[in-house]
């Protein structure tokens, strides 16, 4: 059995202030667009859609890992997030259970490996075209930011 390296508890990041929800941020972040497609609609019409699934790390209400999205294009992300998340299962790199995900390598190279498995998807599908370098940059600079605090805190131990 491969010894698990991170254990992500994914009630870890639930709601922690009264009067702090899903309506509460979806309001502070609507800008009146889908951050897909760039169409225009009321905010009853969008879905709060998280850039980084929280399957892979991503936390539940953090702003930056919030977008909004129309219907149509959450449902196309999350099917692609889902199949992500599928392919780094059978690749052995995570495995899930009810309330914790195990994570056999750094939570940063899951993220690394779930972006990149993407991107392949993404380039592969034909349905996907339009979505091809979609978050990418801004994807890796955070990834980037959060490795090297990881660093920096690991470091600070030492």
């Amino acid at each position: 059995m491969k010894p698990v390296i991170y254990k992500l508890w994914l009630s870890r990041n639930k709601a922690y202030k009264k009067g702090f929800s899903a309506g509460v941020l979806k309001k502070k972040i609507y800008n009146g667009f889908c951050s897909k497609c760039k169409k225009e609609f009321r905010i009853r019409n969008l879905h709060l859609e998280h850039t980084l699934p929280v399957m892979v790390g991503g936390l539940i209400f953090d702003k930056k890992n919030l977008t909004l999205m129309c219907v149509r294009c959450h449902n196309k992300k999350t099917v692609l997030d889902i199949k992500c998340i599928n392919i780094l299962k059978k690749m052995g790199v995570i495995s899930s259970h009810t309330y914790t995900v195990d994570f056999y390598l750094h939570p940063h190279r899951v993220q690394e490996i779930f972006y990149y498995v993407r991107n392949i998807i993404i380039a592969a599908t034909p349905s996907y075209e339009a979505w091809n370098g979609w978050d990418t940059e801004y994807e890796l600079i955070m990834w980037e930011k959060n490795r090297k605090t990881w660093e920096s805190e690991n470091n600070e131990k030492t």
